[in-house]
């Protein structure tokens, strides 16, 4: 008993503490660096969610008074695409807030289309159409294509517009086979069509003229030269027009 007293001492012993194990500690660093990765990409994604917002709601709404000939001789399947592609592209341009008002032209002027866009939808269903049938309006019943009774419209249209109080930017884009008046519609006068167009331009407008070819483009080119947000593309150039215009009107 005396020699087990001797031998087991036990408030003499000692204990070391075990260490954490490593691959724990190394799983914590990596969570950490998971969620803070995780955090970083989301407050990133919502800063740029924020900034596209704000800009979207920074960007001005337009205007936009769109005209098209369905004179006989734009009744060729040419002049019917380039209808449709005038719809087309404009679509993509809208954005909620715009207003939009199309005309069909020929001896004669008519609003075919008035209304505000309120959502993609609205876009939707602007192209379903962009020839009418003859029973559906009053233009061409006489022969002629008048683009001053047109334009002389479309400014009597925004001098209303801002009577009303509505300033927002106008976009005006036109396409046009020729202009080739018939009897009782004024004759062509390029002096005219410039003082019209200059009057709309002065006015937080921009104005786009898309198809006319030949002697008159490079006369109504020539007449306009210096008018400023002013510009005739031919026909082929409907998306560089359309381009042109929206970007140019929402920067007024």
């Amino acid at each position: 008993m005396e020699r087990f007293n001797r031998e087991f001492h036990p408030s003499k012993q000692t204990f070391t503490p075990s260490e954490p194990p490593k691959q724990n500690s190394a799983k914590s660093n990596s969570d950490w660096q998971k969620i803070l990765t995780y955090s970083g990409q989301t407050i990133g994604v919502t800063s740029l969610i924020v900034i596209l917002m704000w800009i979207e709601i920074k960007t001005p709404r337009i205007i936009s008074i769109s005209a098209d000939d369905i004179s006989g001789s734009a009744q060729v399947a040419t002049y019917k695409t380039l209808r449709h592609d005038h719809c087309q592209n404009r679509a993509e341009y809208y954005k909620s807030g715009d207003e939009l008002i199309h005309y069909f032209f020929a001896d004669q002027p008519e609003i075919d289309r008035e209304l505000t866009i309120h959502n993609e939808i609205d876009t939707l269903r602007l192209c379903q159409e962009t020839t009418p049938k003859s029973k559906e309006v009053d233009i061409g019943k006489h022969p002629g294509t008048s683009l001053i009774l047109l334009l002389e419209q479309i400014q009597t249209k925004i001098q209303a517009l801002r009577a009303q109080g509505n300033n927002k930017p106008v976009v005006v884009t036109i396409t046009i086979q020729a202009t080739e008046p018939g009897e009782d519609q004024p004759p062509v006068d390029f002096n005219r069509i410039k003082t019209l167009v200059n009057a709309m331009a002065q006015d937080r407008g921009v104005i786009s003229v898309i198809g006319i070819k030949g002697e008159l483009q490079n006369t109504i080119e020539t007449s306009l030269k210096d008018s400023k947000n002013v510009r005739v593309f031919p026909i082929q150039s409907i998306q560089e027009a359309i381009d042109w215009s929206f970007k140019t009107g929402r920067s007024l």
